[in-house]
């Protein structure tokens, strides 16, 4: 949007599953990637995380990722606060859109998405996919 929101980007993210859920945008997308300005994914990155995806699969996320609070280091992900990144994943539209980002602006509202997905869904329906394709600023 024009419009800056503050919130770490979190008014937007309401905003656009709304539409989403509404459809008046993305229509017919069957994956979707939640993601604020200053995230950078390689080249490459939709192709490795699509093919991470199988008839159950809900979600994937890269096993490792670049961050700005850890100094750029790399960090092994997994499905605990701290240690994954809302941008670092693909979903299943319907899913995520179903759930809804849920309108909180706290910091670690990243985190309760991922946990109230955790929550409605089975941790299988969650896959990691190998390699550093993410990069948060």
């Amino acid at each position: 949007t024009n419009e800056r929101r503050q919130g770490y980007g979190h008014p937007n993210k309401t905003w656009a599953l709304e539409q989403i859920k509404a459809g008046t945008a993305g229509k017919g997308c069957e994956f979707l990637v939640i993601s604020n300005s200053d995230n950078y994914y390689v080249p490459g990155f939709c192709g490795a995380m699509l093919a991470g995806f199988d008839n159950v699969t809900l979600a994937v996320y890269c096993a490792e990722m670049v961050h700005n609070y850890t100094k750029w280091s790399t960090i092994n992900c997994c499905l605990e606060r701290g240690r994954i990144d809302i941008g670092q994943i693909m979903w299943r539209t319907q899913p995520a859109v179903d759930l809804g980002w849920g309108g909180g602006v706290d910091h670690s509202e990243d985190w309760f998405f991922i946990e109230r997905f955790l929550q409605r869904h089975h941790r299988c329906e969650f896959k990691q996919v190998n390699g550093c394709l993410f990069i948060h600023n």
